[in-house]
């Protein structure tokens, strides 16, 4: 019994050391401090445990003890008499230092509970900010790609009717050509009907326009006339050349610039009488027979 109670003792001085030593960390190196108080919390209810498991055993070896008041163990008992006292104050101050890592952990979790109340309202606005940009920036993004789409759309459709109206006036183009081609042909065919065939220009009321020009320069067998394209001379169209209001000559129209156009001499009244520059220059008018009598130049 007494080896017994020496060993019960030891046990509950290590339990003892070893839950100071555990509240010491507790206090020195807190580190997750829920967790830690939870831990510490099961530590020391485990130690409660093994005190008054010990303290029961000594209970009952007390009362066992009782039952000898007189005899051999009687310095025993006074010993474990003395180790219920101890046993008492360490369970004292087990209880207290229970009482303390309560009031730790009560204060722990009020404060955790104050921090978690506290960041996770400022977490939300924080999060409800950021998300209320990111819509914005995606509902800007929607638009941008919008505005960009259609933009490109406009793009096409620009491009396609460019396309078609380039097409239509490449054809437009053409036809303008082939009707110049056309003109020219029907202009040409009319000039050289006039050239060719005099006689019949009486008959179907042809004579080309009406422009009176004068002579600028000549030569035995040619004349330049003041007057042009833009004055509607005509290619292969005959002039008359007077003089003092009395014909002199009839030129063709051989050559059509602008401002002005030259001719050859085709008939002369007299031989010895030439075009010289400043005679009048008139579109002549068939006359029937006329042609027979003008002389060769």
């Amino acid at each position: 019994m007494k080896l017994t109670s020496k060993i019960l003792l030891i046990l509950v001085l290590l339990l003892g050391i070893a839950f100071v030593v555990q509240i010491a960390g507790l206090h020195g190196a807190y580190v997750s401090w829920a967790d830690r108080a939870q831990i510490e919390e099961r530590k020391i209810g485990d130690d409660i445990s093994l005190l008054n498991m010990a303290y029961s055993d000594y209970l009952a070896a007390r009362a066992e003890a009782d039952q000898i008041p007189y005899g051999p163990d009687a310095q025993e008992v006074i010993a474990l008499k003395a180790q219920k006292n101890i046993l008492r104050w360490y369970r004292q101050e087990a209880v207290e230092a229970n009482d303390q890592v309560k009031a730790a952990y009560d204060a722990l979790n009020k404060a955790i509970s104050d921090v978690s109340e506290e960041v996770p309202a400022e977490y939300k606005k924080i999060v409800d900010a950021l998300r209320t940009q990111v819509q914005e920036r995606a509902g800007t993004k929607a638009n941008v790609e919008k505005q960009v789409a259609d933009l490109l759309a406009n793009i096409a459709s620009s491009r396609a009717e460019y396309a078609l109206d380039y097409q239509e006036f490449v054809l437009l183009e053409y036809n303008q050509y082939l009707t110049q081609e056309d003109l020219h042909r029907t202009k040409e065919t009319l000039y050289r009907y006039r050239w060719l065939r005099p006689d019949l220009q009486a008959q179907v009321g042809d004579t080309g326009h009406m422009v009176t020009a004068n002579v600028i320069a000549a030569t035995p067998l040619a004349v330049i006339i003041d007057k042009g394209k833009r004055d509607g001379v005509e290619l292969y169209q005959k002039f008359t050349v007077q003089r003092e209001g009395r014909m002199i000559a009839i030129v063709d129209i051989v050559e059509v610039r602008n401002d002005e156009a030259e001719g050859e001499v085709r008939h002369l009244t007299d031989k010895q009488v030439r075009p010289q520059p400043g005679d009048t220059v008139v579109p002549q008018t068939f006359v029937g027979g006329f042609g027979t009598a003008l002389a060769d130049r």
